[in-house]
């Protein structure tokens, strides 16, 4: 799934990657661009990536207008993800993020919550973010598990660039 400057609702589904195969930005979803998308009562499962082996959110300050086109837009919101009683397991990332990777601008900060949602089994061995990794964001845990991640820097969250991250009624679990 590849939102740019669009939105998604996903309910009550499941995708599972193959491993064998690690895409360079978000395993299973990649968000950019002002992109939105809630994920309820759904699974991602088994996916890999460089970066954010489940989701990757990425913010940038311009985008192009299309193929072929080089003049651009001004981009002025930031991803936004949302997880509702979803469960991340088996994912993994070479650099950050194994279950989510976000990395915001200073004037564009990318916004993850995981509301009664579940990170399990998420690695990013020799990166950082087992769980989730976020730079120049705002990460809310709310009534959410990460439990067994595992990362060379922060085995279920890894928080830098003026990053903001708020636990309310959450476990995080080695």
């Amino acid at each position: 799934l590849y939102l740019s400057d669009a939105s998604a609702a996903v309910a009550s589904s499941s995708v599972r990657c193959t491993k064998a195969y690690v895409a360079t930005a978000g395993g299973a979803a990649l968000l950019t661009d002002g992109a939105s998308a809630v994920f309820t009562d759904s699974m991602l499962a088994e996916c890999a990536a460089q970066r954010g082996g489940g989701v990757r959110l990425a913010s940038t300050a311009t985008a192009p207008r299309g193929p072929g086109r080089l003049d651009t837009y001004a981009i002025t919101s930031a991803p936004t993800l949302r997880l509702e009683g979803t469960n991340v397991s088996n994912c993994t990332a070479t650099i950050a993020g194994g279950g989510v990777d976000g990395v915001g601008t200073a004037g564009l900060r990318v916004e993850i919550v995981l509301a009664n949602s579940t990170l399990s089994d998420v690695a990013s061995v020799d990166g950082h973010g087992g769980g989730v990794a976020v730079a120049d964001g705002v990460l809310s845990l709310l009534g959410s598990l990460v439990e067994r991640g595992v990362a060379g820097h922060g085995a279920a969250i890894h928080a830098s660039s003026a990053s903001t991250v708020h636990l309310n009624g959450s476990a995080l679990t080695s």
